[in-house]
């Protein structure tokens, strides 16, 4: 559902009758969360997860549908979310296919990168609009779990264990604990 969708159901509700019907479940998308109130969210992507949403339940793990969401403010669509999710996508599977190793692999991992800066802003924008605390997935390759690249505070144990291993409340960051 986006702008344009919304824009010419109006122009063509005069004409038509529209109506929407579910036919059956997309087989590209993973499970979707049937949690009524999420304890929280994490934003999360990777080359394995194009038609999926960027978006996971903190408390069962599943895919949150876009369509649940509140717009940010001053947007009347995901546009943004969506466009980060196809960067993180792209450049995901750009270092997958050992293309671009040193900048896929950096746009990934590097705090001051733009791909994470992007991201720790969509996510800041969604944590406002859901009122939930929302984490963004912090890829590490082959690195130790050491601290957390933006406080330096030891990661803390995961309250969420259907969504990753390990967290930083106060910069809002999760990661696994074997990064491959």
């Amino acid at each position: 559902d986006n702008i344009s969708v919304r824009r010419e159901q109006k122009n063509l509700s005069g004409s038509y009758s529209i109506y929407v019907e579910r036919v059956g479940d997309n087989c590209s998308t993973g499970a979707i969360c049937t949690c009524v109130t999420p304890d929280c969210h994490m934003l999360y992507c990777n080359y394995m997860r194009a038609e999926r949403s960027p978006l996971i339940c903190g408390r069962c793990g599943k895919d949150i549908p876009l369509y649940r969401l509140p717009y940010p403010p001053g947007q009347d669509d995901h546009c943004l979310l969506c466009e980060w999710h196809q960067s993180y996508y792209q450049v995901d599977k750009l270092y997958m296919e050992c293309l671009a190793d040193r900048f896929s692999l950096r746009q990934m991992t590097d705090p001051d990168s733009e791909l994470f800066l992007s991201g720790m802003e969509i996510r800041s924008g969604l944590e406002k609009v859901t009122g939930k605390p929302v984490y963004y997935f912090f890829y590490r390759y082959k690195s130790r779990l050491g601290n957390c690249p933006l406080c330096g505070g030891k990661w803390q144990p995961s309250p969420y264990p259907a969504m990753a291993d390990y967290i930083c409340k106060n910069c809002r960051l999760a990661t696994d604990a074997m990064c491959p």
